[in-house]
Formats: C-alpha cells, structure tokens, sequence
C-alpha cells in the first residue's frame, strides 16, 4: 500500500489590518502587506520504497531584494469600466514598483495569484507580489491605483 504524507504548516491567526477604498468604480480591500525574504515549504513523501523523504520548496527573490505579498480583493460595484490588474503598483518613499510577472508559484505555497488580466465583472481574490530592493523597504507602503493610493500597514513573515 503506497501512502503519501503532507506536511501541512499551521496558520496562526493574528490580527490583520484591512483597508477598503473605492476607486473609479471598483471597492479594493488590501490586508497588511507582507514582507517576506522567501517562500518555503516542507513535506513529507513516501518514496517507492517506503522510505520517508523530507521535500522542500523554497523560492527567492533576487539577491538583495525581498517580496511583498499584498492579498487584495477586488469587487465592481456600480460601473462600466474594467479594472486594469496590471496597473496596480507598490509604492515606498515616492518610487513605484510593478508587480512580479511570473508568480505562479504562488500556488506551491497554497496562495493565489491575482489575475493577470483585466476584470469587467465581480469580485476577484489573490496575492498581489512585489519583488523590490532591501534598501527601499519602509514601514509607509502604499498600493497605487488610478494614481490613488491605499495605505498598507506592513508585517514582517
């Protein structure tokens, strides 16, 4: 009997900042922006054998820089225009930076991305991520939209 073990990481609940603003038509809800120095994951698999292998997953930025994930939420309320995914941006002390284009891997770490195209109708949930220099992190984030910005309170992971 072949049988495969998971190692599931627990979730801590802690308090998490929510802001919400409605910009040109669309109500965007960000949680606390996360500042994260990699992704990484741990499981357990029976091989073949029966033996036990720990497998681990891990992804990193670019040396010297860090992530930030911002979970968003995104829903039309009363509107015709589209919201624009690739407009979003992250800004710090005035410089603005785009998000990360490839972030598939999001979904080892049991996250989703947010979508990639442009929204025409109802509410859409993921990760925006943000690959930006150590030397530009800041307690005062914003997530710029519209050239409104939202204001991020920031948690270290």
């Amino acid at each position: 009997m072949n049988r495969i073990f998971f190692y599931v990481a627990s979730i801590m609940f802690l308090p998490i900042s929510v802001s919400a603003t409605v910009i040109d038509g669309w109500d965007i809800t960000v949680q606390s922006a996360e500042i994260r120095p990699l992704f990484s994951l741990s499981q357990e698999v029976e091989t073949y054998t029966g033996d036990i292998m720990l497998h681990e997953i891990t992804h990193e930025p670019k040396k010297g820089f860090v992530y930030i994930a911002v979970p968003t939420t995104v829903s039309r309320k009363e509107t015709d225009s589209k919201f624009l995914s690739g407009s979003v941006q992250l800004s710090i002390k005035e410089k603005n930076f785009n998000r990360v284009e490839d972030d598939a891997f999001l979904i080892d770490y049991g996250m989703k991305p947010f979508a990639h195209m442009n929204i025409k109708l109802g509410t859409h949930k993921g990760i925006y991520l943000f690959e930006i220099p150590k030397e530009s992190l800041s307690n005062e984030m914003f997530l710029m939209y519209q050239n409104q910005k939202i204001k991020l309170s920031v948690i270290q992971k």
